[in-house]
């Protein structure tokens, strides 16, 4: 099927001609116009189910992002990525949050977003029916920070979260030579599928290295406070072995608060000022970084230069950062 790409290269212009020729976006020589009109119609083009759906003139393309906690310094980061690149790529964002990782919220959500946008970016739990309802939505859609089950995603824009498990696992066994971790692991939803791949990559990791640990304990805390706070405090007082505690969730600060002045060996995932402040201060030792900024700004210039050329974006992996309190300060850049 012939692109936008295969009708600029034949016409000897730029994509962005193209574009606004055949979606009628902003002026362009008659003579111009005509050839790339012609040119199209001798290589059988036909605009994709984006370009169908955005084929209005005269307005901002409609882009609806999914996602939960706003509030969140991890989420915010996010969320000021996709604004500098909508920005700078003239896209219209609109945000649709949901609270906790409830199927029927989520779901409501993603409707809601499916009925007011002409692209999606999707954080999501992995539920069939939410996979399901974007998948029937015929709206082009993509995952950040966390992925879904689904072929029909164009593309994902975040972490690799095996492999931000795996090196969490080579660095707690690289310390642990004077004890035997009994680990602890808060998440945020298992419904999330980056919330266990971290875990799955940490297990396999341990495993092949042959480091004696046990895991005491794997939590949902629905990256929240006040029930990572609770959960902690439980697990806590209900083993009192534990000595190990992986924080992987943004309900960072209500973890903390439950473990207090206790004498664990603690390390988190991310990079908010809390997380800094807990490194500086020595209540943890380690935190892997995943560049949330940069998962959002790639994620919403990857579906906008899809929208314009119709090429499948390649996924976008942001980098696994090892932060100790020596390298706190370091920040990404584009």
């Amino acid at each position: 099927m012939a692109t936008i790409k295969d009708i600029a290269q034949a016409a000897g212009v730029s994509r962005g001609t193209v574009d606004r020729v055949l979606h009628n976006r902003g002026h362009v020589d008659p003579a111009v116009a005509e050839r790339i009109f012609n040119i199209a119609k001798e290589l059988s083009y036909r605009p994709n189910r984006a370009g169908q759906a955005l084929a209005n003139m005269g307005r901002k393309r409609r882009m609806g992002r999914v996602m939960t906690f706003l509030s969140n310094p991890f989420f915010l980061d996010i969320k000021n990525g996709m604004e500098k690149s909508g920005e700078e790529n003239e896209m219209a964002l609109t945000f649709f949050h949901y609270s906790g990782y409830g199927e029927k919220e989520c779901l409501g959500a993603l409707k809601e977003a499916i009925e007011n946008s002409d692209s999606l970016l999707l954080t999501l739990p992995d539920y069939r029916s939410v996979v399901e309802e974007a998948e029937a939505s015929s709206l082009p859609f993509a995952s950040i920070n966390t992925g879904l089950s689904s072929s029909s995603s164009l593309f994902y824009s975040g972490p690799d979260y095996r492999q931000k498990g795996r090196i969490n696992a080579g660095l707690l066994s690289l310390m642990c030579s004077s004890f035997t971790p009994r680990v602890l692991f808060l998440r945020g939803n298992s419904q999330m599928k980056g919330h266990m791949e971290i875990l799955e990559g940490f297990k396999s990791a341990m495993d092949e290295r042959g480091t004696r640990y046990s895991l005491a304990m794997d939590i949902d805390t629905e990256d929240d406070d006040a029930i990572c706070f609770e959960a902690t405090r439980s697990a806590l007082e209900k083993d009192k072995e534990i000595n190990t505690v992986f924080i992987s969730t943004a309900g960072f600060k209500g973890a903390m608060d439950a473990i207090g002045d206790r004498k664990l060996f603690v390390f988190s995932s991310d990079d908010t000022a809390l997380i800094s402040a807990a490194l500086e201060e020595g209540r943890i030792v380690w935190t892997v970084s995943q560049d949330p900024y940069l998962q959002g700004y790639y994620g919403v210039k990857k579906m906008a230069e899809y929208l314009v050329t119709g090429e499948k974006p390649t996924d976008f992996l942001s980098r696994n950062v090892v932060k100790i309190r020596e390298n706190i300060g370091e920040k990404v850049c584009l």
